[in-house]
């Protein structure tokens, strides 16, 4: 015989099995289009990616910026002038 499965509500899913990803809210895009080389971007661009990735409220490592930020303009490497421009561009916003 099979037990009866009781009715009611799922159980609720732990914290810690949602992604944090999942709770990032940011704020709108900057219109910053990707697929440029790096060299292209100003300065001014890249400081707007950067906030824009702080602007969902966590406290993401430099490392995590720069991985975002290159991944948002549609790097598939990260190269050092790509990585010295968004560590530039880090410095400037973070105090």
């Amino acid at each position: 015989a099979v037990a009866p499965v009781a009715a009611g509500p799922p159980a609720p899913v732990p914290p810690a099995a949602v992604p944090v990803a999942a709770f990032r809210v940011r704020g709108v895009r900057p219109a910053v289009l990707p697929g440029k080389n790096i060299g292209d971007y100003s300065s001014a661009e890249l400081r707007d990616m950067v906030r824009w990735v702080l602007s969902d409220g966590t406290l993401p490592t430099n490392e995590e910026i720069v991985v975002e930020v290159t991944r948002e303009l549609g790097f598939h490497r990260r190269g050092t002038r790509i990585v010295v421009a968004i560590e530039a561009a880090i410095r400037s916003v973070r105090p």
